[in-house]
């Protein structure tokens, strides 16, 4: 069972030299041989869910329909995280919006408050 998984704040580059590592260390201990595919899932499914849980989800769904083929090695699997575009979850990007009008705003209204009629 594989316990490797990404750190909350890791980035995905030491990640993959984290696992790189872990790898080569199974690999030196004799262990049976994985196929290179096998690596690569293993590295798709120990990604920070937090981070990389929407790619995940999409990159499943996408290989059941076989939309794409499921990666051939690690390197392309994490070229693939890699470049996956992130989605922007604020739900208003620029901020809040709020709109509101004045009596100064508004040509030719008297102010009540002021004793003036603004004339442009």
């Amino acid at each position: 069972k594989q316990t490797i998984r990404q750190g909350p704040y890791e980035s995905i580059i030491s990640y993959k030299q984290r696992f790189n590592s872990a790898l080569k260390a199974y690999q030196d201990q004799d262990n049976p041989k994985m196929d290179d595919k096998d690596v690569a899932m293993d590295f798709f499914r120990s990604l920070d869910n937090a981070r990389y849980g929407d790619f995940k989800i999409d990159t499943m769904n996408n290989m059941t329909s076989k939309a794409i083929e499921p990666p051939e090695n690690l390197n392309a699997m994490y070229l693939l995280a890699n470049q996956w575009l992130k989605p922007n979850t604020k739900p208003y990007p620029t901020g809040f919006a709020t709109t509101f009008v004045t009596t100064l705003d508004m040509p030719g209204v008297k102010c009540e408050q002021c004793k003036w009629i603004r004339k442009i």
